[in-house]
């Protein structure tokens, strides 16, 4: 008797693919909630420092008001930003509220030359714009796993920084705008390029976890096979010794017949 045999059901290589690229965009928008939740509190820093030391050239109230502004877009964007139970989704709002604070950090951002405005002189006024640039570079780099999360915040701070330095009607300040436009192209270039090779190393990470999730369902179930046929065995081992007591018993007297004579014989020889 030959006990039935069942392999495990095979892997749809389709199914595997689709749950790979689910799990890179899982890990892909992890990674930007952490980096959107972390960069509050130093942008928040960096604006209340910026007003602090503007404020001996321009009207206090004034950058008061925009450091108030930076801090509700920050705070309402750190909210958002908290996961769900799953993980995965955000705890408040829909996505594209999300981009939409990143767009309005990077608005009142790019409204910080005009907080200082008319009260500072052209080489004050080209510092405020650095640092504007600098925070445009640093989404380039905090939110490079999503393109569309930089574009909504470095896109209207940069246009707003060139917009103030096409305005001045200065030769030297037209030069550093055609710098900045030629720095924002070559670090979306260099995020793009950072974003493959991120993209690449979250891809591996999350097809070795699956690869390793099957491994660990496969010897599951062919420790549970081997249990099932080692079961079959002993129950297939049971039922040949009982068969064998039951041949050497005379089945209507209950008694040791001549077959279990010439055994006993052969065992005592």
């Amino acid at each position: 008797m030959n006990a039935p045999s069942s392999s495990p059901a095979p892997v749809d290589a389709n199914d595997s693919l689709h749950d790979a690229r689910a799990g890179v965009r899982r890990e892909q928008w992890l990674l930007l909630l952490g980096s959107v939740r972390g960069a509050t509190l130093p942008t928040l820093l960096i604006g209340a420092l910026f007003a602090l030391f503007y404020a001996q050239f321009a009207p206090a109230p004034r950058l008061l008001t925009w450091w108030l502004m930076l801090g509700a877009v920050l705070g309402l964007r750190h909210w958002v930003a908290r996961p769900a139970d799953d993980g995965v989704a955000l705890r408040r709002g829909p996505t594209w509220l999300l981009h939409a604070l990143l767009f309005a950090t990077g608005l009142v951002w790019g409204l910080a030359p005009a907080a200082v405005l008319p009260g500072i002189d052209d080489t004050l006024l080209v510092t405020v714009v650095l640092l504007g640039a600098g925070m445009a570079l640093a989404a380039f780099s905090a939110y490079s796993v999503s393109i569309a999360a930089v574009t909504a915040q470095a896109l209207p701070l940069a246009l707003a920084n060139l917009t103030v330095l096409t305005l001045t009607r200065d030769p030297a300040h037209y030069a550093l705008a055609a710098a900045l436009a030629l720095l924002y192209v070559h670090q979306g270039v260099v995020m793009v390029q950072a974003r493959g090779v991120l993209e690449r190393q979250i891809r591996l990470r999350v097809e070795n976890a699956l690869l390793a999730q099957q491994l660990s369902q496969q010897a599951e179930k062919t420790a549970a096979e081997l249990e099932r046929r080692m079961e079959v065995e002993r129950s297939l081992r049971a039922s040949r010794d009982r068969a064998e007591r039951l041949s050497g018993i005379d089945a209507l007297t209950d008694i040791a017949n001549r077959r279990y004579f010439d055994n006993r014989l052969k065992q005592e020889v």
